[in-house]
């Protein structure tokens, strides 16, 4: 019964808070000096967490290395609404926490290959309203989680130039929480009135990437790095609860309410390609 449209609606209540401090549901939170450094680590290779923001970095990191961590991403947001009397209501988010986590790991094969392994998350993120706020009907609770795991392999062209690419394999979770607004209508012989329902949807989905990167050296203060990540296609399959188990409804001759009644769902979700590209000077 339910289909993509309710699986599009958590995309676009996360992109509705503009106090989020945040990237829509976009993550690049992906080690703290690639945070502090606002993307600077796509043209410079510090440490592992190269294998998420330029892969073709890794090449700079002889031996092998590990990295771990995690962030901590707190999301505030406020929508402010009118009645139809025209009375201004604002509603701000509940609190909430997420703490996306990121491993790395790169081996050097040689003096012109390397490996590299990651673990992180791309997108991410959700709000969550009081339930009796102006929008309830359409979403009170919203959230979308993925992990990603990359491997790469990277080759050392020459002393300036590095290439690399890699394979993304992408586990989504998704769930929404919404109301579903009481309905009253004229039945033939007597009003009929159906209550006010909670509806709970929740999904994992599964997809498969690429990424391709190019790190340049030219000097010791100067280099520049391209990085692509290509879209993800997730199918999406979950289920939808409700609070309250309604039948059909019969209003008359081929007229009748839906049944709400706990069901499989699945859907098709594309999540967007990415690119960047940075240049560093080092003083």
């Amino acid at each position: 019964m339910p289909n993509l449209r309710f699986l599009c609606l958590p995309l676009l209540l996360l992109l509705m808070s503009s106090n989020a401090f945040a990237e829509g549901f976009a993550l690049t939170e992906w080690s703290a000096r690639g945070l502090s450094l606002a993307g600077g680590l796509v043209a410079r290779a510090d440490d592992a967490s190269a294998v998420a923001y330029n892969p073709a970095g890794i090449t700079q990191l002889p031996g092998v290395h590990l990295m771990g961590g995690m962030s901590l991403i707190t999301p505030y947001g406020q929508i402010e609404s009118r009645d139809a009397a025209g009375r201004t209501r604002v509603t701000f988010t509940n609190p909430g926490a997420w703490f996306p986590p990121h491993m790395y790991a790169t081996w050097q094969l040689n003096d012109d290959w390397w490996l590299g392994f990651g673990l992180f998350s791309r997108f991410g993120l959700g709000n969550q309203y009081p339930s009796n706020w102006p929008g309830q009907y359409a979403v009170y609770n919203v959230g979308l989680q993925t992990v990603s795991a990359n491997p790469v392999i990277a080759y050392k062209v020459n002393d300036w130039l590095s290439l690399a690419v890699g394979a993304e394999l992408m586990y989504l979770n998704i769930f929404l929480e919404s109301k579903i607004a009481p309905i009253t209508l004229p039945g033939q012989l007597a009003p009929f009135s159906r209550l006010e329902n909670d509806m709970n949807l929740e999904g994992t989905g599964f997809g498969v990437g690429m990424n391709a990167a190019v790190h340049i050296r030219f000097n010791e203060q100067w280099s520049a790095g391209l990085t692509y990540r290509s879209q993800v296609t997730q199918n999406v399959y979950g289920r939808v609860k409700y609070g309250r188990q309604d039948q059909a409804t019969p209003l008359g001759p081929g007229r009748s309410l839906p049944a709400f009644l706990d069901s499989n769902a699945n859907a098709t979700v594309q999540l967007p390609d990415s690119a960047a590209l940075a240049v560093m000077w080092k003083p």
